[in-house]
């Protein structure tokens, strides 16, 4: 038996719902096991063609890149290719969409490479 079907023996009529916080994951028995392991990230990214910065939210990082740079976005199209220069990692989808709201807000260049600048993301500093 595996550890989602362990509490019962799934016909239970309207089963209690238990919930666990282990870590970040959120898991759910109600009948089924339903684990959240999903990271969101607030990020910049920067135009290899004129150097502007766009700010977004994600919970794939490999793919929002990729989207941005097949040329699908009607914004971020006009400027490819572009380079992830900076992320923050989140729990959840409203941290990370607050954090880009926050960092939209700031309007400033320099503030934005002064950010970039200060990171200690091994990621990022491994592919410059």
């Amino acid at each position: 038996i595996s550890a989602c079907h362990a509490e019962g023996r799934g016909f239970e009529s309207r089963p209690h719902r238990q919930m666990e916080k282990v870590a970040s994951r959120e898991v759910t028995f109600f009948g089924i096991c339903n684990i959240q392991d999903k990271m969101f990230y607030a990020y910049i990214i920067q135009s290899q063609k004129d150097l502007s910065f766009y700010i977004g939210h994600t919970s794939d990082m490999q793919k929002r890149l990729d989207y941005h740079n097949s040329g699908l976005s009607c914004y971020t199209s006009k400027k490819k290719p572009w380079k992830l220069v900076y992320f923050e990692t989140y729990e959840t989808k409203q941290e990370a969409n607050a954090r880009e709201y926050f960092l939209k807000r700031q309007k400033n260049k320099s503030f934005y490479e002064r950010l970039i600048k200060g990171t200690t993301n091994e990621l990022i500093k491994g592919d410059q």
